[in-house]
């Protein structure tokens, strides 16, 4: 298999198996799939953006290329803009509907933000560690 068809069929693999994670794997503790089948589709593109643009842009426009501090602070600013916009469209779009329970804790709560960054950059460490692995 050439290079790039089988960079292509790593990351639909991954891609596909987080995704059920996050689907299956959360649902099956409190049996509502659907639920979580909409919170799949929420978490998988935001994990694919900031996975993309921390391995293909970060990492190998400024980091590789010994622009650290820009890196840091391109990726700090992505990740905090990201994590808002999804807060947001949450806690007011998907929470009314699905998990009205989860409106009890504060929009911009300190916790909540620190749950969802660390969440999401467990998915794209494994991304990062499977690129680097590989190249």
């Amino acid at each position: 298999m050439q290079k790039p068809n089988r960079e292509i069929a790593f990351n639909l693999i991954f891609w596909l198996f987080y995704f059920l994670y996050e689907w299956f794997g959360l649902a099956a503790l409190s049996g509502e799939y659907s639920k979580y089948f909409l919170n799949a589709c929420m978490a998988l593109p935001l994990a694919f953006v900031v996975s993309y643009l921390t391995v293909h842009v970060f990492i190998r426009k400024y980091y590789y290329k010994g622009e650290r501090l820009k890196f840091w602070i391109l990726q700090v600013a992505a990740s905090l803009i990201l994590l808002l916009l999804r807060r947001l469209f949450n806690y007011y779009i998907i929470y009314p509907a699905y998990f009205p329970e989860a409106q009890q804790v504060p929009l911009f709560s300190f916790g909540k933000i620190i749950v969802e960054l660390v969440n999401l950059y467990l998915i794209v460490g494994v991304n990062c560690l499977f690129y680097f692995v590989r190249s």
